[in-house]
């Protein structure tokens, strides 16, 4: 992931201070906005949960995990992503 400053159309991209935890996605700090909801939804429809997830990780995050506090769907979506994969069966 990378880091897109104060604008999620911002070219100039640098990597975050720290990975994204799971605290991060329930407490609204993962880095992820609305402002890049649209684009995940519109790339997103019909894939698997392993498309999905690569799709969000090639969203520029708008500042690194855990610095601000960001309300956003994407946590539902993420932790949602996150309980399936952690009941599969390997």
């Amino acid at each position: 992931m990378k880091c897109s400053p104060g604008d999620s159309n911002n070219k100039v991209t640098t990597p975050p201070k720290r990975k994204m935890i799971i605290h991060d996605l329930l407490t609204h700090r993962s880095g992820l906005t609305y402002d890049q909801y649209s684009r995940f939804a519109n790339e997103s429809e019909n894939l698997s949960s392993d498309e999905c997830i690569k799709i969000l990780s090639d969203i520029p995050l708008m500042f690194s995990p855990g610095e601000h506090f960001n309300y956003s769907i994407f946590c539902i979506l993420e932790y949602l992503l996150l309980l399936e994969s952690s009941s599969r069966i390997y």
